[in-house]
């Protein structure tokens, strides 16, 4: 799974801050509010093979565990079929962070 670090590192390159809207300062206040609610998931069942890729496996893995109602991905094509099958919501990074950072849901 990706880091908190490696979330940074993404979420503050230009062409992430371009597509996002967002300064650095709401990306780290962001982060910081994501860090702080963030517990450890056990898997205690595993569902693959459901996707094409085992990496987004291990993603639909934790967010099954930890009874997740959304995935924020850019990959929605990928995701579709297990979030219908799954019934959770997809959400692109960039429509998760300004709802999140301005309160909308």
């Amino acid at each position: 799974m990706v880091s908190a670090l490696e979330y940074e590192s993404v979420l503050l390159r230009e062409t992430q801050l371009q597509a996002t809207g967002l300064t650095p300062a709401q990306i780290t206040k962001f982060l910081d509010t994501l860090a702080g609610k963030m517990n450890p998931v056990e898997i205690f069942y595993l569902w693959r093979p459901q996707l094409r890729d085992p990496a987004d496996d291990m993603a639909l893995e934790a967010a099954m565990n930890a009874s997740a109602n959304t995935i924020v991905t850019f990959n929605l094509a990928d995701f579709s079929p297990a979030a219908l099958k799954f019934q959770i919501a997809l959400k692109q990074p960039n429509q998760f962070l300004k709802e999140q950072t301005h309160g909308h849901q």
